[in-house]
């Protein structure tokens, strides 16, 4: 591929100027949206469904329908008849006509236009590709239209389409869990489908070498025996936050060299390029283990760490290597560009050597960031010598970099968007890859029943879609430069492969459609409703996508604000609704955040459910999901009723209100878990009209084994005192255990917890924990399971804790009876002893008689080198020499192997 080949821009930006905003909805069921779509007689396309039930209008494809094609396309032909080999058989009388590729010379090249008639279809494109992705779009419109009971019609019409950017690409990590060549191969169907042509394979790392490099067979050898996951990666472990065991080697799975051929030559099929990451200086653990000779030291890494302080050494030496792998690589890959690594690489061994600064002063380099730009800059040449480029990480063009890196270099700026500015003006090409939002490795919502993630986010769908590839700033030339973008699939917390695709899709789409249509053409909320439809395309792909979100059901605006109160009708509630009903508040701009404190649920404007409890949505956001019911199924006119407290805090607010009922409603229930964060069960002022109250957690998927439980209590309205009592077993096998404790929460005191004991009988399908909450009026909380595990005591003061402790997700932790020396404060110190892995301290609390009366938040680590790890807690209620429960939330710092000693006094 030439140069001049990444510069081309979408023949259509100058047309789509003159589209009006009328056209905005689309019609067709493709994702990315088409540059245009039009009727027969040249208007834009409107009713694609209703046309497509009326056969006269309509081209019906078969699985026997005939496809002529040019020679050249024999590739594509057979793709398009293993696409039609899946169709069921179509119901009435067929279309006589067939489906005709060709090649159209006068189009670019990855140009399509399809022509549908009731005689036939014809896709030509500018090359192969062109009518590859002419093909795509028929795939999803017959997917979908099975779905929509349109069968296999296709409505007459014509489609142009062509991308905006050359550059459609998504990042799979390889080295830090390992793809088996199968799923490889989905991935690229996926993208291809979708008309993403780049994949940017991370194929080594300090975690793994996945790539068979055959001079150097001790690449693959040096991590066998290993795990290739650990248990704290899980991202599906609701116990606890994921955690990624950096540096640690992750198995020994390996991709041959001629499973990269297969791999490759499947891709090439589909129009998908490979460009391979060879890592350097840094992230280079594996290599380095395998052969230390090529590292600055000369000696293997010893310190595991995600930013390895190891570095390959500039010498000719290290060059050497490097070279070689880079020409069994690119004897592998026939893509044009080679990424090259390069960030997070600290350069403090090549500033302690005598070698590297001897090296430095030669080559009359003024520091360690010439340095590396010198060793990019050789092995650049080296691989330009095969027709080659090469990209890296933003890190390569820091500090005075650019001003010596060779211009043949893209940069990927995945820290600062104005340094993706700056190296687009400054003449380098460049791919967007910014974390927010294209770290695909991140929360995608603010749901707690998403997975684990590396990067909290969330980054969204939304954010995703409306990202501006040309900012502002860019100057002429620097828009030449900006090639598209990518997203990254970081593989940290993504041990198996259906945790790879959750976090990949939808948001994929989102990036498909970014980098392939036109700004001009592109609308979130017609996006949405097309991926409504698309989700039965993934359905086809057997891809394990995250829940597609409902859009908004409306919007609040400062005018909604001038009262106390605004109502937002709800017309996707029917006569068939029944069950919960969610409703999330999604501050969007305005100087003021929106102060709820009741949402009721009406039904021809009478209140029939009501979550009355404090929250707001803006800039940060706190309790701003509302929980309704409708009890019955029943006909009527449905609306929200939202009473807020602007008229105090100020109406400069707008945001969206999003309503969840059926699917969707799982994505607000919290996690069932042996310990954690969110509450197993909450209850509103709808479930305590009446003084006393009973309420019930399933056990099912909550407490699994007997043994010491508390159930921990948080008030969600403080004027509303409550007295919590009656816990006990009940179910399909009558009564089990209960308790006669008690807990009293008000204004005062809103959180308390009680312990319960479950006894082996307890644990049968079906079998509730019960409890009566009393209150003089209407209340709402909610209330955490959490497994009890105690610190055994090791003499007077002194406790241990111990790999036991810790296994089996991070459950509170007691100390029982311990005892201040002074009135009014307790002193408490987390000394590690042993083991692989430290201690995280996450809080302290100290009890009496269940209530919380002192409590530090306080992040501490007890291991090698401590930090944080003593506490000091005050509260007037310690008298010295009384008797108090510690609570503690702790759990091993990347895993159970950690021993040590509690001293309290």
């Amino acid at each position: 591929m030439s140069k001049s080949s990444f510069l081309r821009l979408s023949p259509w930006g100058v047309l789509l100027a003159a589209v009006s905003s009328g056209s905005l909805l689309a019609d067709v069921p493709v994702i990315p949206r088409p540059v245009q779509e039009k009727a027969p007689d040249g208007s834009p396309l409107t009713g694609y469904f209703r046309l497509a039930g009326q056969k006269d209008q309509a081209f019906v494809v078969q699985p026997g329908t005939v496809v002529a094609a040019d020679a050249s396309l024999a590739n594509e032909k057979s793709i398009l008849q293993g696409i039609l080999k899946k169709l069921p058989a179509a119901k009435g009388k067929a279309s006589s006509g067939g489906i005709t590729l060709s090649i159209d010379g006068k189009l670019p090249k990855e140009e399509y236009v399809m022509k549908v008639s009731p005689k036939g279809i014809e896709i030509a494109g500018g090359s192969a590709a062109g009518v590859f992705y002419g093909i795509q779009s028929l795939n999803q419109m017959l997917i979908v239209g099975q779905a929509k009971d349109t069968g296999t019609a296709i409505p007459a019409m014509t489609l142009e389409d062509a991308p905006t950017c050359v550059w459609r690409g998504v990042m799979v990590d390889s080295a830090r869990h390992f793809k088996d060549k199968e799923w490889m191969k989905k991935f690229i169907d996926l993208m291809a489908l979708h008309k993403m042509n780049r994949l940017h394979w991370h194929l080594v790392d300090s975690e793994g070498w996945r790539l068979e490099i055959k001079k150097y067979p001790k690449l693959l050898e040096v991590a066998k025996g290993t795990p290739s996951t650990y248990p704290s990666e899980d991202p599906t472990d609701p116990s606890r936050p994921a955690k990624c065991m950096y540096g640690n080697f992750h198995g020994a799975d390996y991709y041959s060299q001629e499973d990269i051929k297969e791999i490759v030559a499947y891709a090439k099929a589909r129009h998908v390029e490979i460009m391979p990451e060879i890592e350097f200086p840094g992230h280079a653990m594996v290599a380095l283990t395998a052969y230390p000779e090529f590292g600055t030291t000369g000696k293997a890494p010893s310190v595991k760490s995600n930013i390895s302080v190891d570095l390959f050494s500039p010498s000719e030496k290290g060059l050497s290597f490097l070279k070689d792998v880079l020409d069994e690589t690119m004897a592998l890959f026939p893509f044009e560009v080679i990424h090259f690594g390069g960030d997070e690489a600290p350069k403090g061994q090549w500033k302690n050597s005598p070698e590297v600064q001897a090296q430095m002063k030669a080559l009359g380099l003024k520091n360690e960031d010439e340095m590396q730009a010198w060793m990019f800059n050789e092995l650049a040449k080296h691989i330009a010598k095969q027709g080659r480029r090469p990209m890296g990480w933003e890190e390569i063009m820091h500090g005075s970099n650019m001003d010596h890196l060779t211009k043949s270099a893209i940069i990927m700026p995945w820290l600062s968007r104005q340094n993706a500015i700056k190296s687009a003006n400054g003449g380098h090409g460049i791919v967007h890859c910014s974390v927010g939002p294209f770290y695909l490795d991140s929360w995608q919502t603010d749901s707690p029943a998403d997975n684990w993630s590396l990067y909290k986010g969330p980054f969204t769908l939304e954010m995703i879609y409306n990202y501006d590839l040309f900012p502002q700033g860019l100057t002429e030339e620097g828009r030449k430069n900006v090639y598209g973008a990518q997203g990254q699939l970081w593989s940290e917390l993504m041990p198996k492969t259906e945790h790879v695709e959750y976090q990949a899709f939808p948001r994929v789409t989102a990036i498909a459609e970014l980098t392939w249509t036109p700004k001009e053409r592109k609308d979130y909320k017609d996006y949405y409703k097309r991926l409504v439809d698309h989700a039965n395309v993934l359905d086809a792909y057997k891809v394990n996508y995250r829940f597609i979100d409902p859009l908004p059901a409306g919007e609040w605006s400062s005018g909604d604000l001038a009262g106390s109160e605004f109502t937002l009708d709800l017309p996707q509630l029917t006569d068939k609704s029944s069950g919960e009903v969610i409703a999330k508040f999604d501050y969007k701009k305005g100087g003021s955040r929106l102060e709820i404190k009741k949402v009721e649920l009406l039904r021809d404007g009478k209140s029939i459910s009501a979550d009355e409890h404090d929250g707001f949505s803006g800039t940060h956001k706190q309790d701003h999901v509302y929980r309704l019911k409708i009890a019955k199924a029943s006909p009527g006119k449905y609306a929200l009723k939202v009473t807020h407290a602007n008229a105090a805090s100020g109406r400069d607010s707008q945001g969206e209100v999003t309503v969840y009922s059926g699917k969707g409603v799982e994505l607000f229930n919290p996690r069932n878990f042996k310990g954690g964060d969110y509450p197993t069960m909450f209850w509103t002022s709808d479930d305590t009209k009446s003084e006393t109250a009973e309420l019930r957690i399933p056990m099912d998927g909550v407490v699994l084994a007997p043994g010491a439980y508390e159930l921990s209590f948080e008030l969600k309205q403080p004027k509303s005192p409550v007295t919590v009592s009656g816990i006990r077993v009940q179910g399909t096998s009558g009564k089990g255990s209960a308790s006669d404790a008690f807990l009293s929460l008000s204004g005062d005191s809103t959180s308390g917890m009680v312990p319960f004991a479950v006894r082996p009988g307890d644990v049968q399908a079906g079998n509730s924990i019960v409890f009566d909450v009393k209150s003089a009026q209407p209340s709402s909380g909610d209330v955490r399971v959490r497994l009890v595990k105690e610190l055994a005591s090791a003499g007077a003061g002194k406790y241990e804790w111990s790999p036991e402790v810790l296994q089996g997700g991070p459950a509170v932790t007691y100390v029982k009876g311990a005892s201040p020396r002074k009135d009014g404060v307790m002193n408490l110190s987390f000394d590690y002893t042993g083991g692989g892995n430290g201690l995280d301290i996450k809080s302290v609390q100290v009890l009496d008689k269940g209530r919380v009366i002192a409590e530090s938040k306080q992040a501490g680590f007890a291991g090698g080198r401590p930090k944080q790890n003593r506490y000091t807690l005050s509260s007037p209620e310690l008298k010295a020499g009384g008797a108090y429960q510690v609570r503690l939330v702790i759990a091993g710092a990347g895993g159970s192997d950690s021993r040590g000693a509690l001293s309290i006094d």
